[in-house]
């Protein structure tokens, strides 16, 4: 009498995979070994690449306007849980299309943060915002409007702006400016 694998009298362990299936594919036992790892599965004997882990950016938020971005994807996305500990400093937070977060009258029409957008902050003192979550891969897309855009800014360190723009179609970028007023104008 042959085992699942073929073999007479085996016993399926020549065919059998890292789990123990005979003609198996892992998949029963797979997940995320790492136990510093947000999604470590105890169970699991093969690592899948899955692992998932938590980084923290800590973003300055000047007293009065500032333009800001991150490089995260909150574990929470809601704008009142991720502000909630800078929430007595703060005055507003505006998106590109003018809707607002506004915590003084428990209005917030943003949602949540969205992956490549940037946002106004108003502050009536400087704190520090701490965003919490897995990192976005830099070379993520999105998409940019015609007209005016707060961009997103998705790399953990600075680079030179001509370098940063050369992927984009040139011709459809006028002018790029930060908070400060500088600018990149590509015409000139």
């Amino acid at each position: 009498c042959a085992d699942e694998c073929g073999v007479p009298n085996g016993d399926n362990t020549s065919c059998a995979d890292e789990c123990g299936v005979p003609n198996g594919d892992n998949s029963t036992c797979s997940g995320c070994t790492d136990p510093e790892a947000n999604n470590y599965d105890s169970s699991a004997i093969v690592n899948d690449g899955s692992c998932d882990y938590v980084v923290s950016q800590n973003i300055m938020l000047s007293q009065g306007w500032s333009l800001v971005s991150t490089y995260i994807d909150p574990v929470t996305n809601e704008l009142n849980e991720i502000f909630s500990d800078v929430v007595n400093d703060l005055v507003i937070v505006k998106d590109e299309d003018g809707a607002v977060y506004w915590p003084q009258f428990g209005l917030n029409n943003i949602g949540g943060l969205t992956i490549g957008e940037g946002y106004q902050v108003k502050m009536n003192e400087e704190n520090t915002l701490v965003v919490s979550g897995s990192l976005i891969p830099y070379d993520t897309s999105f998409d940019l409007n015609s007209g005016w855009n707060i961009m997103g800014y998705l790399h953990q360190n600075p680079y030179d702006v001509t370098f940063m723009m050369s992927s984009m179609n040139i011709n459809n970028l006028i002018i790029l400016k930060d908070e400060n007023g500088n600018v990149f104008w590509p015409q000139f």
